[in-house]
């Protein structure tokens, strides 16, 4: 049975494959939609956290870091774009 063509070997099975196909295809789609809006949801936050931060709180990282206080700032502020969550738990 295995040397039969797809299309010979029961009814519809072709029709089967292309219905999974595209149940993962919009199970896919939905995830990466729903992916986007926290990302977008956290990116906000980071930005947030890290406007309202204090100077102290940065410039102990800085110096934990080994870097200048702009240093610090300018990456942080990348972070929030990269990594938001890593920017909402130090600020948190």
């Amino acid at each position: 049975m295995l040397n039969l063509p797809l299309s010979k070997r029961g009814a519809g099975i072709d029709v089967e494959i292309d219905r999974y196909k595209r149940d993962l295809a919009k199970r896919a789609k939905t995830y990466a939609k729903a992916s986007a809006a926290q990302a977008k949801i956290d990116r906000a936050a980071a930005h947030a956290l890290l406007d309202a931060a204090d100077v102290s709180r940065i410039q102990h990282l800085a110096t934990k870091c080994s870097q200048t206080l702009p240093a610090m700032r300018k990456h942080l502020r990348a972070e929030c774009h990269w990594q938001p969550k890593l920017v909402i738990s130090l600020l948190a």
